[in-house]
């Protein structure tokens, strides 16, 4: 397939002035349209790798800057958490603090109410 389209383009360029016409020529220029071919085969290959080479890299760094985005919101998440933990622990103490005040405080009216209660039967008792 190839060949015959080199061979067909040899036909066209063939009309050319200053282009071998005989077939062992026609066959050199073919070898010879083959091998600068290949030559910029080569460096169309060696572009084709850059160029691949650039999107590899490219996709590195995109898994890059990824993974460092993971890794900062795996720290906000972290931080948050530790921040929510600390706040439920002060609210826990100030929830214990709340509940002593309000036993002592109970147990100061019922002292009050029993010093009233004993200073009632006091007084009946002199009266």
């Amino acid at each position: 397939m190839i060949k015959a389209v080199y061979i067909a383009a040899l036909g066209a360029l063939a009309a050319l002035p200053g282009l071998p016409a005989r077939a062992n020529d026609a066959n050199t220029v073919f070898n010879g349209i083959k091998a600068a071919t290949g030559v910029v085969g080569v460096f169309q290959k060696s572009k084709t790798n850059r160029h691949l080479n650039n999107i590899e890299q490219g996709q590195q760094e995109s898994n890059y800057r990824e993974e460092r985005r993971d890794a900062a919101a795996d720290r906000a998440a972290a931080s948050r958490a530790a921040a929510n933990r600390r706040a439920a622990a002060q609210k826990a103490a100030a929830d214990r603090q709340a509940a002593e005040n309000a036993r002592i405080q109970a147990a100061e009216a019922t002292a009050r109410q029993d010093a009233a209660r004993k200073q009632q039967l006091d007084a009946l008792k002199y009266d």
